[in-house]
């Protein structure tokens, strides 16, 4: 599964030249898009719709699972109404019903939108219950998708991410009861941010968010989301019931399956550059893509050109194809120099971590694999790849450490 991280990114354009991909980018401190406690909830930012009405639900679309969770505290389920055929076409205006909204605290953009995501199925939880599981470290700046993802299927849930998405595979999805999380800029500036897509009225040509920094129910013209979702190489998470996977991979079609869903989203990335060729983002995603294909060769070429065209300082924060190709194509020297003015800015980004134990790996430098992969466990405690990479080089654990509970607000629902 590719992997994603979002926290945020205040930041200008670098023009970066790109002998071997040297994307140096240096990083701010603020993620997520939240610099204090609860923000206006009327949107400010360019990238909002001007509608103000929110469309009727129809139909509300519940979900027929009850979910249990696997390792978390016990999970409240409540039993809903049967979900709408997806062999019909999806109607005009759907809202997803009923969905709680809670505003972020620091960084806690992705942990609300799982959080929201799961009161749809009938399992309450708080930010800081869910943060303590995703990002237990307080500046932990981002969270992967990947994480996201196992999070939800510890309550039961099924979930996967997916790339080129567009309007009317987001329609088709909400319109057969399936929330979506998805991964964009905040608005025009820089700055990762999960939402949640629960709805959309074609007749006012706007989709409905749950969204943790502006508000719940928020509208955003489909014009608008596309300038924040591109960057992200329109990448969406659909949760569902597994019972609902079929109905599910019916929906998406050949995007159903990886390699296909990665040969289309190269196919729609080239034609992304024929239509605007210095587009960075059209190149970066062409580089995600055949790196997903197997092409690390060819994504840094792609990856390259995205630099040499200016891409926003903080990129790095929240895409990792630079890394894992050169890994892939054992360019080690690379990975290290790369990550290493990102971590002195900014040194509790784990996943670098683990670029770089996989790169002094590489190198056969065992005891500088293991003191990478100490700190990335130090950052984000019980890593998986951290726990694995330490055990499999013979090291014992460190403390876990002890993580502050923060209050959780009671969320509002609608």
């Amino acid at each position: 599964m590719s992997r994603d991280r979002t926290g945020c990114a205040f930041g200008r354009h670098a023009h970066l030249a790109a002998p071997g991909i040297a994307l140096l980018l240096l990083l701010s401190q603020t993620a997520c898009g939240i610099a204090f406690a609860r923000p206006n909830p009327t949107p400010t930012a360019t990238a909002t719709a001007t509608a103000t009405s929110t469309p009727t639900p129809t139909p509300t679309c519940t979900a027929t699972a009850t979910a249990s969770p696997t390792s978390t505290p016990t999970a409240t389920t409540t039993p809903t109404p049967t979900l709408t055929p997806t062999n019909t076409p999806p109607p005009d205006v759907v809202l997803l019903s009923p969905m709680s909204h809670e505003y972020q605290d620091w960084n806690n953009c992705a942990p609300i939108s799982t959080a929201m995501v799961l009161s749809y199925y009938g399992i309450q939880k708080g930010q800081y219950e869910v943060a303590a599981a995703l990002r237990p470290y307080k500046d932990d700046k981002h969270v992967e998708a990947d994480e996201v993802i196992a999070y939800l299927r510890g309550y039961g849930l099924e979930a996967g991410l997916y790339v080129n998405g567009t309007p009317e595979r987001l329609e088709a999805l909400v319109g057969a009861g399936v929330p979506v999380l998805i991964q964009t800029w905040l608005n025009d500036r820089p700055t990762g941010h999960y939402r949640v897509i629960r709805g959309y009225d074609r007749n006012a040509g706007v989709f409905v968010l749950n969204d943790s920094y502006y508000g719940p129910k928020v509208t955003l013209t489909f014009a608008a989301l596309e300038r924040v979702w591109a960057p992200f190489n329109h990448r969406y998470i659909p949760v569902y019931p597994p019972e609902r996977a079929d109905e599910v991979c019916r929906i998406l079609g050949e995007d159903c399956h990886s390699e296909s869903m990665y040969r289309r989203a190269a196919a729609a990335a080239r034609a992304w550059i024929e239509r605007s060729p210095n587009d960075p983002y059209a190149w970066f995603s062409l580089g995600d893509d055949l790196l997903a294909l197997g092409d690390a060769a060819g994504a840094l070429e792609a990856y390259g050109r995205a630099a040499q065209i200016g891409l926003p300082e903080h990129m790095l924060w929240y895409r990792f194809g630079p890394f894992e190709a050169h890994l892939a194509l054992g360019q080690y020297e690379e990975v290290l120099s790369l990550s290493e003015p990102i971590l002195a800015g900014l040194p509790s980004i784990e996943e670098l971590h683990i670029f770089r134990a996989r790169a002094y790996e590489g190198l056969g430098q065992t005891d500088m694999a293991r003191e990478e992969y100490r700190l990335a466990f130090l950052y984000h405690p019980s890593y998986p790849p951290a726990v694995e990479g330490l055990q499999r080089l013979g090291a014992e654990l460190p403390p876990t450490p002890t993580i502050t509970p923060t209050r959780t607000p009671k969320p509002s629902s609608g």
